[in-house]
């Protein structure tokens, strides 16, 4: 599991990966938002942001996990120790599973106080709480994937990962 280039290598690789990409995702955002001004109405927009916001506010249940556990993971790694390198592995899947439950559940529990958090409702045809739920789904979801990540955010080697995206 030891890494075979260099550490310098591979930060300047995550470093010129990661700036190429976060480019491109501010440019095709832009473009994307300017197409979605220009032929959806005002209010889908504002559900977007609204729902957006609400499930920022339930991640904050991650708290840090992820950092704290890839900082664990550096000396594992380093001393190419196998066993210590799946226990926090095996941890890290456990505690995101625990917040992907946890946001779940606060999550649904604001679904039917949608109706007082949304005072002006927007004049779109589809159900709000099925788009919530579709958002919520879509938050959760990433949490019970995001533990595969870190291996090769501790080994540095996200840039394989924001590549393969």
């Amino acid at each position: 599991m030891a890494n075979k280039d260099s550490r310098l290598k591979n930060s300047i690789r995550n470093s010129a990966v990661g700036l190429i990409t976060q480019a491109i995702t501010l440019i095709l955002g832009f473009l994307a938002r300017s197409v979605f001004v220009k032929t959806l109405a005002e209010d889908y927009l504002g559900v977007n942001g609204l729902f957006t916001n609400i499930l920022t506010v339930l991640s904050f249940a991650e708290l840090g996990v992820g950092n704290a556990i890839v900082f664990g993971l550096y000396k594992p790694i380093r001393d190419n120790d196998e066993d210590k390198i799946a226990q926090y592995v095996t941890f890290y899947k456990t505690a995101y599973r625990l917040i992907g439950i946890i946001v779940a559940a606060v999550g649904l529990c604001v679904a039917p106080f949608l109706d007082i958090i949304i005072v002006d409702k927007p004049n779109i045809p589809e159900n709000l709480t099925f788009i919530y739920l579709l958002y919520l789904a879509n938050t959760v979801l990433s949490y019970f994937m995001v533990w595969k990540r870190t291996f090769m955010t501790a080994n540095q080697e996200k840039y394989i990962g924001t590549v393969t995206e």
